[in-house]
């Protein structure tokens, strides 16, 4: 199931003026080429689908022509996971994340492990992901906050959509880290992560002084 992404006329305003295309088109395409499994996704502040305005997403799953799903980490709800799953023993202290708009009676969980347990998937480093209720429920009741974060729905795009996106502008692409998905403090996270993203692109858009032209 793929999301509708509202199409700014300012993004594409600003793709005419920002700079040389050439140097726009590099932009672009090395974030498109940062698209796999473990990548984040920090929505553009021209995003204003309320869906994702000042989201970060972590790709779960990644491929160019099935499509892509990941989950949403910096948007804490405000129920606790023994409220949702009343039969977890020490969830109390696990706020249950907003992971997405698609099928928001799904449940998933992201946490930390030396080994891949069964029923789960890969993320970055020694993340993982599960869908699992068991494994959720096995998880919760032995891990803290800082190991384990519980989501409902997820963000979901068909075979080059997403890609789309970024070329439109939508969306920047930072490489993996695995520090970011459980991250101390997600209520500042999208605006660290823009920063660093406007950073990069100021370094992209930076003048060529006269002595650096080729002769």
């Amino acid at each position: 199931m793929s999301l509708l992404l509202v199409v700014i006329a300012a993004v594409r305003a600003a793709g005419q003026t920002a700079g040389p295309p050439h140097l726009r088109s590099v932009q672009f395409n090395n974030d498109v080429d940062k698209l796999r499994v473990g990548a984040l996704l920090v929505s553009k502040p021209e995003l204003n689908d309320p869906n994702f305005i000042h989201t970060v997403v972590v790709l779960v799953q990644y491929d160019q022509e099935k499509g892509a799903y990941g989950l949403i980490v910096n948007r804490r709800g405000t129920a606790s996971l023994d409220q949702v799953l009343p039969k977890i023993k020490n969830a109390s202290a696990h706020l249950v994340y907003e992971g997405g708009p698609v099928q928001t009676d799904l449940m998933q969980a992201m946490f930390r492990s030396r080994t891949k347990p069964d029923n789960s998937q890969p993320v970055v480093g020694d993340i993982f992901e599960t869908a699992n209720s068991d494994a959720i429920e096995k998880m919760a009741g032995a891990s803290g906050p800082e190991r384990f974060h519980a989501y409902i729905g997820y963000c979901g795009w068909s075979g080059g959509q997403l890609e789309n996106e970024i070329e439109m502008g939508a969306w920047a692409v930072l490489k993996p880290d695995a520090g970011v998905v459980f991250d101390d403090d997600p209520d500042s996270l999208w605006q660290r992560l823009d920063r660093k993203t406007q950073m990069r692109i100021a370094r992209v858009f930076a003048p060529i002084a006269p002595h650096d032209l080729p002769r």
